[in-house]
């Protein structure tokens, strides 16, 4: 994949990884993440995306279904006074999975307003937000992208 295998993610302090392991929409997704980095350095102190491999579990509100993003993306606004972190969960999704998986993006379409969250730490605020589908092209790639924006938009 042109321009895939020239990321160096070994200096990327923001990828918990030194390789992009995953399928070929996975990969895609690393890169728009590199693409985004000056954009995000501009907004958050800090910001972590996390292959997630068998770490975040999480649980269909209307039927029990489990389902474990792909990615999760940890971020820390810069200049609150309280720790802001926000939760994206991400998945990259293939075209010929869409079918049997669209129950999942209905699903992170409704994470933000329905999950319950537990403070565990004073001092911090936590935010879960589920995204569309990631897929390189097409219509599903650009609602990726439009609910994606107001994460990454310069605030000044």
């Amino acid at each position: 994949m042109p321009g895939l295998d020239q990321i160096d993610l070994t200096r990327k302090d923001w990828h918990a990884y030194d390789d992009s392991y995953g399928t070929d929409q996975e990969k895609h997704f690393i890169k728009y993440m590199h693409d985004q980095e000056a954009r995000l350095r501009g907004v958050y102190d800090d910001f972590y995306l996390l292959r997630n491999e068998k770490a975040v579990k999480l649980y269909d509100f209307d039927t029990g279904r489990a389902f474990e993003p792909d990615f999760v993306l940890f971020l820390r606004k810069k200049g609150q006074e309280a720790s802001t972190i926000l939760q994206l969960f991400i998945e990259p999704k293939g075209d010929q999975l869409r079918p049997q998986d669209d129950w999942k993006q209905d699903f992170l379409a409704q994470v933000k307003s329905q999950a319950k969250l537990e403070t565990l730490f004073q001092g911090r605020n936590y935010s879960v937000y589920g995204l569309p589908f990631f897929n390189e092209g097409g219509q599903t790639n650009t609602d990726f992208k439009a609910a994606f924006e107001p994460f990454i938009e310069s605030k000044t």
